[in-house]
C-alpha cells in the first residue's frame, strides 16, 4: 500500500462544475476550500482570499503569488503559475493543477 499523503488533493475538472448543475457548483466550491486548506497546511498564514472561490479572476494574482512563493521557498521542480486568470473556469483549473503539482512534490520530498 502506498503511503498516505498528508496534503489534500483537488480535482482540476471540478473547475468546470458550473456547467453541470447545482451539484457541480457545490463540487467546485468544496474543491476550492480543500485547495485553500491544503495551501494553509503548507504555509500557515498564506493569503488565499475566500472571494477567489466566487470570482477567481479577481484574486488570481494573489493566489498566483502565493503558489509561486511556495514553489520558490521550497525549491520545488514545479513550473510557476502564469497567465491572467481572466476566465473563471480556466483560472480555477490552472490553480488546482499547480496546487496538486506542489503537493506531489512536497510529498516526494518527505522521508
Amino acid at each position: 500500500m502506498a503511503p498516505r499523503s498528508r496534503l489534500p488533493r483537488v480535482s482540476p475538472v471540478s473547475a468546470f462544475g458550473f456547467f453541470i448543475c447545482c451539484v457541480g457548483i457545490i463540487w467546485t466550491y468544496v474543491q476550492f476550500f480543500q485547495f485553500k486548506a491544503g495551501i494553509l497546511m503548507i504555509k500557515p498564514g498564506a493569503v488565499v482570499p475566500g472571494s477567489a472561490a466566487f470570482a477567481p479572476f479577481l484574486e488570481y494574482d494573489t493566489v498566483k503569488r502565493t503558489l509561486n512563493g511556495i514553489i520558490q521557498e521550497n525549491n520545488l521542480n514545479v513550473p510557476p503559475l502564469t497567465g491572467s486568470g481572466i476566465i473563471a473556469f480556466a483560472a480555477w483549473y490552472s490553480m488546482f493543477n499547480c496546487y496538486n503539482a506542489i503537493a506531489d512534490e512536497l510529498d516526494r520530498k518527505q522521508p
